[in-house]
């Protein structure tokens, strides 16, 4: 079983720390295996909603710039909110997300 921790972006003011450290913690939290202490899980991902797309472009581009996080790149998916309206939840397993240095749109389910 997958895990997924999703996270709503907040614009923060210095962009550019907040962008090379939103994703940062979870690599850590991954590699010193928190996870399988706490929840007993294998894996997990990491669920971003942006509010505009040249936000979620700009948090995928600093993930993908970052050798720690590129490593780990496809444990995040990044989706703007406009893709997952509150009224249609079953969205979220549409191909809908995009992983730092992968062009191609993925879904939850690898479908």
């Amino acid at each position: 079983m997958i895990q997924k921790a999703t996270q709503t972006d907040r614009n923060a003011q210095n962009r550019e720390l907040r962008e090379i450290f939103v994703v940062h913690p979870y690599v850590a939290y991954r590699r010193a295996g928190k996870h399988t202490d706490k929840f007993g899980i294998k894996h997990f991902r990491v669920l971003t909603l942006t509010t505009s797309p040249a936000r979620c472009e700009n948090l995928i581009a600093a993930a993908a710039a970052n050798a720690d996080i590129r490593k780990e790149g496809r444990m995040f998916l990044f989706t703007v909110a406009e893709n997952l309206p509150l009224l249609e939840p079953a969205k979220i397993f549409d191909k809908i997300w995009t992983m730092p240095g992968i062009s191609e749109r993925a879904s939850l389910t690898g479908s």
